[in-house]
C-alpha cells in the first residue's frame, strides 16, 4: 500500500512538473535552452568614473562593510597628504570590485596612481562569493549588458552537471524567475482586489508573516556560515584557484593603466574550522605573497597585527567605532611606506 502511494505521488509530480514546464515555455516563449549564467540590463552607472574625472583622487580603496567600518576617509586623506577616494560596498566581493575596476576606473580620463582592494581570507580568489541576492541588485547597475568573465567565472562555473542539464532541459526551472515574479505580481495586486486590502495592506501582512525583530545573534550565526565557504579546503588551493578568479585581471588592468595595485588584509576574529584549514592557510598566504611579487603588487596584512585585538571587533568582523581613528593612522603608515619604498 505504501509502495503504491508512493507511485501514485511519484507519477503526479511527474505529470504536473511537465504540464508545469509546457505551460512555462508557453508562457515565456523565450529561446530554449536559455544561456547560462544570469542577465544584466543594459544600464550602466558611472559615478564613480565622473567623480574621478571632477575631483581626481590619486588613491581609490575598494572594499566592502569591512572597509566601510574601518577607515575614515578624511583623516586618511589628510594623513596621505592627497585624497583617497573611498568605494566601501557592504556585502561585495571580487565579482563587483572587478565591475567597478572595469567600468569606472580604468574607464575614466583621469586614473588613480594606486588602487586599493581590502580583502580577508580567500575572497580575491572566489568569484562567486557574494553575487546573488541583494547585491546582484548593486552588481547590475555597475555591469554591462555583456559581462562574458562575469557569467564564466561567478555563474557558469558553479553549475554543477545536474544543474547544467536543468537548464537546458526543463522549462519550469530554467524560467524560474518569470514564475516567481508572476506568483508575486498576482500577490501584490490581485489579492488587495479580492479582499479589498489594499497594497499597504497586503504588505504589511507579508510582513508580519516573514519579518522577525532582527536578533543579533542570528545574524553573526549568518556570517558565520557565510564566512565559513571562504575555509572550503578546495577555496584554500591558491594555484588552483587563481586562474579561476578575477586576480589576474586585476593585475592586468592596473599594469596597462599605469595603477600601482595594492592589496590589503583585513583582520578578522574567528577561529579556522580545522588543523587543515589552518596549514591550507598557510599556504595560500605564501602562495599570494609570492604571486604578488611576481607581479608588482603591493600587500599588506593586518591579520596578524597585536594592536587589533578582539575587544575592538564586537561582532567579530568589524571596527568598533572608537577604533576607526587607531586603525586609519595604522593604515597610513603602511600605505605611505610600501608607496614610498
Amino acid at each position: 500500500m505504501l509502495m503504491r502511494k508512493f507511485t501514485q505521488f511519484l507519477l503526479f509530480t511527474i505529470i504536473l512538473g511537465l504540464l508545469a514546464s509546457v505551460y512555462t515555455s508557453r508562457r515565456f516563449p523565450a529561446d530554449f535552452p536559455p544561456q547560462l549564467g544570469t542577465t544584466f540590463d543594459d544600464n550602466l552607472r558611472l559615478n564613480h568614473r565622473d567623480y574621478l574625472n571632477s575631483e581626481q583622487p590619486r588613491m581609490v580603496i575598494m572594499g566592502d562593510s569591512t572597509l566601510r567600518d574601518s577607515v575614515n576617509f578624511a583623516q586618511l586623506s589628510q594623513l596621505l597628504g592627497f585624497e583617497a577616494y573611498e568605494i566601501a560596498i557592504p556585502g561585495s566581493g571580487s565579482a563587483m570590485w572587478y565591475l567597478m575596476l572595469k567600468n569606472n576606473i580604468i574607464t575614466a580620463d583621469h586614473k588613480p596612481d594606486h588602487v586599493v582592494i581590502f580583502t580577508r581570507e580567500t575572497m580575491l580568489t572566489t568569484p562567486e562569493y557574494r553575487v546573488d541576492g541583494h547585491i546582484f541588485l548593486t552588481m547590475d547597475e555597475y555591469a554591462a549588458a555583456d559581462e562574458p568573465l562575469v557569467q564564466e567565472l561567478s555563474y557558469i562555473q558553479q553549475y554543477t552537471p545536474l544543474e547544467r542539464l536543468a537548464e537546458n532541459r526543463l522549462p519550469l526551472y530554467a524560467q524560474r524567475q518569470d514564475v516567481r515574479d508572476i506568483f508575486k505580481y498576482r500577490i501584490e495586486t490581485t489579492l488587495p482586489v479580492r479582499f479589498a486590502c489594499g497594497v499597504g495592506c497586503v504588505q504589511n501582512a507579508l510582513d508580519t508573516i516573514f519579518l522577525a525583530e532582527v536578533d543579533t545573534e542570528a545574524v553573526r550565526e549568518a556570517q558565520e556560515r557565510s564566512e565559513n565557504y571562504l575555509w572550503g579546503l578546495d577555496k584554500q588551493l591558491f594555484q588552483r584557484q587563481l586562474n579561476r578568479s578575477y586576480l589576474p585581471e586585476f593585475e592586468r588592468m592596473t599594469r596597462e593603466n599605469d595603477i600601482q595595485l595594492i592589496l590589503v588584509e583585513m583582520k578578522i576574529f574567528r577561529s579556522p574550522p580545522s588543523t587543515t584549514t589552518s596549514l591550507l592557510r598557510e599556504v595560500y598566504l605564501h602562495d599570494l605573497r609570492n604571486y604578488c611579487a611576481e607581479n608588482d603588487i603591493l600587500f599588506i596584512s593586518f591579520a596578524d597585527d597585536p594592536r587589533l585585538t578582539e575587544g575592538l571587533f564586537p561582532d567579530g568582523f568589524h571596527l568598533a567605532e572608537e577604533a576607526i581613528p587607531m586603525f586609519t593612522d595604522m593604515l597610513a603608515e603602511e600605505l605611505i611606506w610600501v608607496i614610498e619604498d
